[in-house]
């Protein structure tokens, strides 16, 4: 399970999930929403205060997908528009 969805279905907010963890609320926030990735200390205290509810293979899952360009495809350079 995400950290998000484990968040709202436990309805705690993401400073009372922080002070949990011992992490500050916008880290929390970044990692919710897969703009960070916890550090290895950090994946093992959240996988214990969510009783292996959110693992590291959930919040590694959940940044690759987030990585991946939107539409699927490569990603490509703007073509120039100057003289040819």
């Amino acid at each position: 399970m995400d950290l998000s969805s484990y968040l709202k279905m436990t309805k705690q907010t993401r400073a009372d999930f922080a002070a949990l963890v011992g992490a500050h609320p916008v880290t929390v926030s970044r990692w919710s929403t897969s703009a960070a990735i916890p550090k290895r200390k950090q994946m093992a205290r959240i996988e214990e205060v969510t009783d292996g509810q959110v693992t590291a293979g959930d919040m590694m899952d959940r940044a690759m997908l987030a990585a991946r360009p939107s539409g699927g495809g490569a990603v490509h350079a703007p073509k120039h528009r100057g003289a040819a």
